[in-house]
Order: structure tokens, then sequence, then C-alpha cells
């Protein structure tokens, strides 16, 4: 994950 990426990657764990 990159500085903005965390936010994607974020929504993603929480997604599941």
């Amino acid at each position: 994950s990159i500085i903005l990426s965390i936010t994607s990657d974020i929504r993603t764990i929480k997604s599941e």
C-alpha cells in the first residue's frame, strides 16, 4: 500500500 493507496486497501479490508 502507498500513501493514498492505503485508503483503497482499508476499504478492501473492511469489505471482507
